[in-house]
C-alpha cells in the first residue's frame, strides 16, 4: 500500500517523466553555469536502480523526484545508498519568493516529499542514506538542505582538461569485459580512504583505458563522451567564454555553447606517474575525436593532489575550478568523516 496521496512512487520513467527533464534547466544565473542535459532519454534509461515519486495532477505531471539507490563504498566498507538525481517541479508549483507562506496543498506536498526522504516508499536494509550534489548559491537548493534535513559534509571541484589538438599515445589501452573485474578490484584499493565510493564500471556507458610500466597498470580512466547546452557562465572570463571564444577557429575546439567533453572519472594514479596520466588523458581526448574533458574530485583526494600536477590546458586558464557543494541525510551520520574525501561519480554528474 502506497504511504502517499499525491505522490506516486513508479521504478521506471514515463513519457511525461522523460520530457519535463528535458526542460529541466539546471544553475544559478549570474553566480554558475546554467545549461541543460542532452540525451536525457539515454541517461534516464540507464540511472542506476531509480525511484521516481511523480506529482500528477488530472493526468498532467508537475513534478518528479529520482532516487537512484545503489551499493557504495565508504572506508572500504559497502552500504546501500540513495543518490538525489532529480528533484524538478514546474514552475507554477514553486513559491516565487522563498519566503511566501505556500497553501494548504503545497504544504502537503511538502510533508509528503519530506516522507520521502525520510524513506517512506523506498526498499531499503540498514541505515537510511540519501546524498546530493547541490549549488550552494542556489535558493532552492538551499530550501531543500533546510527543509527535508540534509547537511553539507563536503564537496568537489569541476576541473577542466583541454587539448588544442590531442594525441593518441600508443601505450594506452582499452580494458575488455574480461578485464573489468581486475580493474574494479584495483580502485576498491584505491579509493578505500574514500566515501560514497561507486565505481560502477559499464563499457555501455563509458570505456577504462590503462597505461602500463613493465606490465604493471600505472594509471587508468574511465572516459563517458557526453554533452550540455551551455546558455550562461558567471562572471568576465564566462561572458569572454560564450561570446568570443566560440568565434575563434583554434579556441573555438575548446568550447562551443553546444558543449561536448569527455567526463573523466574513476582516475587510477600510482605515485610518480602523474606524467603517463596526462599522456593517457590527452590519449582518451583524441580518441573521441575532442578537445576538452572535465574531471570532478574532491580537493581532499589524493587524486585530486595528482590531477594538480598537470598541466590542464587554457580552458582551465579560463573558465578556473568551479565548487559544488555534498549534502547527506542519513539515520547514522558518524559513518561519515567532513574531513576524508567523497567519490564523485561521473553517472551522477551527467
Amino acid at each position: 500500500m502506497t504511504p502517499f496521496k499525491t505522490l506516486k512512487i513508479e521504478r521506471s520513467p514515463s513519457e511525461q517523466v522523460i520530457e519535463l527533464l528535458k526542460a529541466n534547466v539546471i544553475g544559478t544565473p549570474g553566480r554558475s553555469m546554467v545549461y541543460k542535459h542532452k540525451n536525457v532519454s539515454e541517461k534516464i534509461a540507464d540511472t542506476s536502480n531509480p525511484f521516481f515519486a511523480n506529482l500528477s495532477i488530472r493526468n498532467r505531471l508537475y513534478g518528479t523526484i529520482c532516487l537512484s539507490k545503489r551499493n557504495v563504498c565508504t572506508f572500504g566498507k559497502s552500504h546501500q545508498a540513495f543518490y538525489l538525481r532529480y528533484f524538478t517541479f514546474r514552475e507554477s508549483l514553486r513559491a516565487s519568493n522563498p519566503n511566501e507562506k505556500n497553501s494548504n496543498s503545497s504544504s502537503k506536498i511538502r510533508d509528503e516529499v519530506a516522507s520521502l526522504m525520510n524513506g517512506a516508499g523506498l526498499d531499503f536494509d540498514g541505515d537510511l542514506v540519501l546524498y546530493a550534489y547541490v549549488d550552494s548559491d542556489n535558493i532552492r537548493s538551499r530550501r531543500l538542505i533546510k527543509e527535508f534535513g540534509f547537511k553539507k559534509i563536503g564537496g568537489f571541484n569541476v576541473i577542466p582538461f583541454s587539448r588544442f589538438y590531442p594525441k593518441i599515445n600508443p601505450e594506452v589501452e582499452i580494458v575488455n569485459k574480461g578485464q573489468i573485474d581486475e580493474i574494479s578490484t584495483l580502485l576498491k584499493a584505491y579509493y578505500i580512504d574514500e566515501q560514497l565510493v561507486f565505481t560502477d564500471i559499464n563499457p555501455k556507458n563509458g570505456n577504462y583505458f590503462v597505461m602500463r610500466n613493465q606490465g604493471e597498470i600505472v594509471c587508468g580512466v574511465m572516459a563517458t563522451p557526453d554533452e550540455w547546452e551551455i546558455t550562461e557562465l558567471p562572471g568576465l572570463s564566462g561572458k569572454i567564454m560564450m561570446r568570443i571564444v566560440p568565434k575563434i577557429p583554434a579556441l573555438g575546439k575548446l568550447f562551443q555553447p553546444q558543449y561536448k567533453f569527455v567526463f573523466l572519472e574513476s582516475i587510477y594514479c600510482k605515485e610518480g606517474f602523474h606524467e603517463k596520466l596526462a599522456l593517457l588523458l590527452e590519449s582518451v581526448l583524441a580518441h573521441y575525436k575532442l578537445s576538452s574533458g572535465t574531471i570532478c574530485l574532491d580537493p581532499k583526494s589524493k587524486v585530486y593532489r595528482e590531477v594538480k600536477k598537470l598541466k590542464l590546458g587554457l580552458t582551465q586558464k579560463i573558465m578556473r575550478e568551479t565548487e559544488i557543494d555534498l549534502v547527506i541525510k542519513s539515520t547514522d551520520m558518524n559513518m561519515f568523516n567532513p574531513d576524508a574525501a567523497f567519490y564523485v561519480s561521473g553517472q551522477d554528474v551527467l
